[in-house]
């Protein structure tokens, strides 16, 4: 805020030295011993009116009682106007944003949307003059979460085992800040009730349930209501995707690790055996990205091949095999190849039975369990191979799958889900199931997109989070636990006091 010395100028002079009589000054007062107008003590001639200064900077109207205003009406005294016409001198707090000396200083900073300055807005929350909205999400079976553009992570619903990472096991229907997390760069929960984030250094913390040791601290069965870090000396991690019960992690090397439950093969490494530290994945040394399913996991190739590992009942791995629906039938506890994609996998998405491929020009290809349309192809027949997803031909970035439905994020910042619907899962203001594609009524154009067991979030182009489906722990982040059709918008996390 621009400091200026406000120089008081006379209003009334005296013409006449031999004037017997004092000046007509009006509110002003007279001085005689130098025959001109003043302003009382403690106030100061600006614009032709004595108005009181706290300090070196603000205007606190006419109370002249030194006190910062706490409203609109206690900020409106005019400041000393500069070149432009616009207040120069504003309280702490307040701006002239409208250029305009008749009404003051009329608008309040640190808001949504003047929050640093004039015009500074925000999407989601405002913290001490600073932006701090959203730019990644995740969901999980009943709580979900979002990392900041801090660096910072808040998460919201169900904290039965202190998946909400902030140190307690209480839900929560508003977003809660994760216990001393901080410069984190990806966060990833998927349908269990634990939580991962990668930070900046490449390390990744995990906290939540460990009944399977998916935290990765080489213990089990003691949950972690905070932050701990992954057991994994060796190069940076650039990557980790939380499932049902297991985690994944890829370095930048390529070198692909996972641990937790392995009933179904899906730590990757040829056994069944559960692992509470992160154990390389057999054959898989060039991975540019993982996705953690119920008991299966999935890695892009650096030839942007595809391939997955652990449970195959019901089609999952997109071998062209399956298990008919019957657990341990087909699995696989090394990876495969999914067939019929080639050197072509843009991303990648999984359920909790099911997989899918966003590819280089764009289509959306699904497999695996289709008992709800959740496939996408217009039918409700399994699927143990790549298919294509109807009118998701082109455009596609990214996709998600929960349990019984999945959603993609398109080019247009539209979001289109298909399966389940009977908690509004799919967005579209009905409970009708789909088997095909249809559009979520978002608020705002979507740039992330998360799905959990029965609902889904994502970030909008402003920096906002809205949420929908099912809602029984408060993972809306609403307010309530009220199952919702449509879209409703996140409330802001409080304000820190630091």
């Amino acid at each position: 805020m621009r400091m200026v010395r406000l120089v008081l100028v006379a209003l009334c002079v005296c013409l006449c030295a031999a004037c017997g009589s004092p000046l007509q000054c009006g509110e002003l007062e007279y001085d005689a011993d130098e025959h001109q107008c003043v302003c009382p003590a403690g106030r100061h001639a600006i614009d032709g009116a004595c108005v009181a200064l706290v300090g070196d900077g603000g205007i606190v109207g006419d109370a002249g009682d030194g006190s910062a205003p706490t409203d609109a009406s206690s900020a409106q005294e005019l400041g000393d106007t500069g070149v432009d016409g616009s207040v120069s001198l504003c309280p702490e707090g307040w701006a002239d944003c409208d250029s305009s000396d008749d009404n003051g200083c009329e608008t309040q900073l640190d808001t949504l949307a003047h929050c640093g300055g004039c015009g500074d807005a925000c999407g989601w929350a405002c913290e001490h003059g600073v932006c701090n909205d959203a730019i990644a999400i995740a969901a999980g079976g009943l709580h979900s979460c979002a990392l900041r553009e801090a660096g910072d992570v808040v998460c919201w619903g169900d904290n039965e085992y202190g998946q909400l990472g902030d140190g307690t096991t209480l839900d929560s229907l508003v977003p809660v800040r994760v216990a001393g997390l901080q410069n984190a760069v990806a966060i990833s929960s998927s349908r269990g009730s634990h939580t991962c984030a990668l930070l900046e250094s490449g390390q990744v913390l995990c906290w939540g349930a460990n009944n399977s040791g998916q935290l990765g601290n080489g213990e089990t069965s003691t949950a972690q209501p905070t932050p701990v870090p992954v057991l994994s000396p060796g190069a940076a991690f650039v990557g980790v995707s939380a499932g049902s019960n297991s985690t994944c992690a890829w370095r930048s090397s390529g070198e692909a690790l996972c641990w937790g439950y392995n009933g179904s093969g899906q730590i990757g490494d040829g056994t069944e055996e559960r692992r509470v530290v992160p154990t390389p994945v057999e054959g898989i040394d060039d991975a540019i990205a993982m996705r953690v399913g119920g008991g299966h996991a999935c890695a892009i190739r650096s030839g942007r091949t595809l391939e997955c590992w652990g449970s195959n009942a019901h089609g999952q791995l997109g071998d062209g095999t399956d298990g008919a629906g019957v657990p341990d039938r087909a699995d696989s506890a090394s990876p495969t190849a999914v067939a019929n994609l080639g050197p072509s996998v843009y991303s990648i998405g999984a359920g909790l039975w099911n997989t899918c491929a966003v590819l280089a020009a764009g289509g959306l290809r699904c497999w695996g369990r289709n008992s709800e349309g959740q496939v996408g192809d217009g039918t409700t027949t399994l699927r143990n191979a790549p298919t294509t997803v109807r009118g998701l031909e082109s455009g596609v970035l990214g996709v998600d799958g929960g349990t019984f439905h999945a959603c993609a994020l398109i080019s247009t910042g539209a979001v289109e889900c298909w399966g389940r619907n009977n908690e509004g899962e799919l967005g579209d203001g009905t409970s009708v199931d789909r088997s095909a594609p249809g559009p979520v009524a978002l608020r705002g154009a979507a740039i992330a997109l998360a799905t959990g067991v029965a609902h889904s979030c994502v970030v909008t182009a402003e920096g906002a989070v809205e949420c929908w489906g099912r809602n029984l722990a408060g993972n809306l982040g609403d307010g309530t636990t009220l199952s919702r059709t449509t879209p409703v918008a996140v409330l802001p996390p409080a304000v820190s006091s630091e």
